[in-house]
């Protein structure tokens, strides 16, 4: 491939390539120093990533000596520096001046961008926007005097909720102070905030921005915290480098091997690094995203022959340990997670017939969820939706999430969407990921418990915004648009595992088709009398108030049956001993 620039240092030669001191300097293509060969900058060298064809690619089996550095880095590339020196003759790349960033470009506003840095930044002072060169703020206590959001993934959260789901990921607390190296966090910048003529939080002034947020994509410089004296050397080293990791054990659901000792994590390097067993010191899978996968795909590192894949630097991916793991990293490739010291996984050029790992992006569409709450044992259930006009109506391991365990509390409710797949099966979905355009699902519901409940949806963040959100009561016909109201139910027969019951429409209209057909059981109010229509003869009927109180009873002699009831509200009418249940309004 055609690069801009191709430099080669000879093992005879000390270059000063850039001869005048404290100007900053563009790479954009391949740099190459031989194993003697020096090369010296007195100025910042940026590591650009324009495109395929105009990245930097820096290759140091020599001396490479740097006054500060940025790498750049955005959706798909990277600016590249691999360090081949074995480091016998002292420090090989040295950064003495004012240090090292990732400048981090993101396209997306309020989108979550999953990023692992190689050194640890210092979240007072570290996070720059590099237009104003002002300090860019967070703040744990009050998310709305925010520039940008930052989050963890919750190691035991994830052990004690048992599934992979979106709140997992945790907003960084107040008590820390970094972004620690090679630990998986999820970054949002509020672009909204940095276009021209915007307050920015922080600052102070009113900022101009001409190539960032008003241009839908904003650069954030994270720099290495200098405060650390190993942080900028460690990086180049040619050394083991690893992280330590955590291990929850998880109590409350069935085969909790699937959710305990779950971290995610990412490399340590300046460089793309082939992920395989001589290169790790990890046995068990590893799992991460390619550019086509979104979740589960699994890296087998104890295969020695061939690479499993490469991870781009900066890319998160998630390992998980035991409870006879050996969780902390000792320094030196034993314990934790650990990249060895040879230099082996380091690469500039990613092997094309190998996955490329990535971090994963989440959309800055719509997403709620839609909640089953019991009002007396307080306890929620909870079933996500995602929004995004790339995703298929069929359900897609690659988009959403089955539901894989379940509770062995047996008074807990549950509530999950039921999803037809690619084969033209049904799966019980967790987090079900679906077009804009109109579409009906089917909501599984376990209530082993009589009592009162309640259907709500909750927005987590809004894009283009969902127009209805109708969840329909087969049993009783009700139909209720969750974005504007809540649905309540009183079961006076415990549910089991039933998926026929409640359906959702969203962006649809119910047509005539979905109604209640004329042989249904159905019930309405009309001047103090509750009618109830479509029996058979001797079927025993009950009408209830929302207290559980009976206020009236008998046997149908006929299709019909009707009562007088005194007060205006909602009342229960039961027939069969609960075989239908409907829940009246009398206005």
């Amino acid at each position: 491939m055609k690069k801009l620039i191709t430099i080669f240092v000879s093992s005879i030669m000390g270059v000063c390539l850039w001869g005048q001191a404290n100007l900053p300097v563009t790479i954009v293509g391949d740099v190459y120093i031989a194993n003697t060969g020096q090369m010296t900058s007195e100025g910042t060298v940026h590591l650009q990533a324009i495109s395929a064809s105009r990245v930097a690619n820096v290759a140091n089996y020599g001396t490479l000596t740097m006054d500060s550095a940025i790498f750049y880095s955005n959706d798909s590339i990277e600016g590249l520096l691999m360090n081949k020196q074995d480091g016998a003759t002292g420090p090989v790349v040295n950064v003495p001046g004012n240090g090292v960033s990732v400048r981090k470009t993101f396209t997306k506003n309020n989108a979550w961008y999953q990023v692992s840095l190689p050194f640890d930044v210092n979240l007072n002072g570290g996070v720059v926007n590099p237009i104003t060169g002002k300090t860019m703020h967070y703040d744990a206590n009050n998310y709305s005097n925010c520039d940008f959001y930052i989050q963890y993934y919750d190691t035991q959260k994830r052990a004690i909720v048992g599934m992979n789901v979106d709140t997992i990921w945790q907003m960084l607390p107040s008590t820390e102070t970094q972004i620690k190296k090679g630990i998986g966090y999820r970054v949002a910048i509020k672009m909204v905030k940095l276009i021209p003529g915007t307050f920015v939080q922080g600052s102070n002034t009113l900022e101009t921005d001409t190539i960032g947020g008003s241009a839908g994509r904003f650069a954030v410089d994270f720099f290495a915290d200098n405060s650390e004296p190993a942080n900028i050397p460690d990086l180049f080293a040619m050394k083991a480098k690893g992280v330590s990791l955590q291990y929850y054990p998880a109590n409350f659901f069935i085969a909790p091997e699937n959710s305990e000792g779950w971290n995610a994590i990412g490399g340590l390097n300046s460089t793309n690094y082939l992920l395989n067993g001589s290169a790790v010191n990890f046995t068990d899978p590893i799992y991460a995203w390619t550019d086509s996968t979104q979740w589960g795909y699994p890296i087998n590192p104890t295969d020695y022959t061939v690479p499993n894949g490469t991870l781009r630097p900066y890319a998160v991916f998630f390992v998980q340990t035991t409870s006879s793991s050996v969780l902390t990293y000792d320094g030196n490739s034993s314990g934790g997670f650990s990249f060895v010291g040879d230099g082996s996984g380091l690469t500039l050029a990613a092997d094309p017939a190998l996955p490329i790992f990535r971090s994963a992006t989440s959309s800055s569409s719509d997403q709620f969820k839609v909640q089953l709450t019991g009002v007396k044992n307080n306890f929620t259930s909870r079933v996500y939706f995602k929004f995004n006009d790339s995703y298929s109506q069929t359900f897609k391991t690659s988009e959403g999430d089955r539901v894989l365990l379940q509770t062995t509390m047996p008074s807990l409710q549950s509530v999950w969407a039921v999803a037809q797949n690619e084969n033209n099966a049904e799966d019980q979905t967790f987090i079900n990921c679906l077009p804009y355009s109109a579409s009906e699902v089917p909501l599984g519901v376990n209530i082993p418990v009589a009592g009162d409940y309640v259907f709500s949806l909750k927005n987590i963040a809004v894009d283009k915004g969902v127009g209805s959100v109708i969840l329909k009561d087969n049993l009783t016909g009700e139909e209720t648009n969750l974005l504007n109201s809540d649905y309540d139910i009183q079961v006076t027969t415990p549910i089991v595992s039933k998926e026929d019951r409640f359906v959702l429409f969203i962006n649809k209209t119910i047509t005539s088709v979905d109604q209640v057909t004329a042989s249904d059981i159905y019930a309405y109010a009309e001047n103090n009398v509750i009618t109830v229509k479509n029996l058979d003869s001797g079927d025993k009927v009950q009408v209830l108030d929302l207290t559980g109180r009976i206020i009236a009873s008998g046997i149908a002699s006929g299709n019909m049956y009707s009562t007088p009831v005194g007060q205006k509200g909602v009342y229960i009418v039961n027939v069969k001993d609960g075989a239908k249940v409907l829940k009246v309004l009398n206005k």
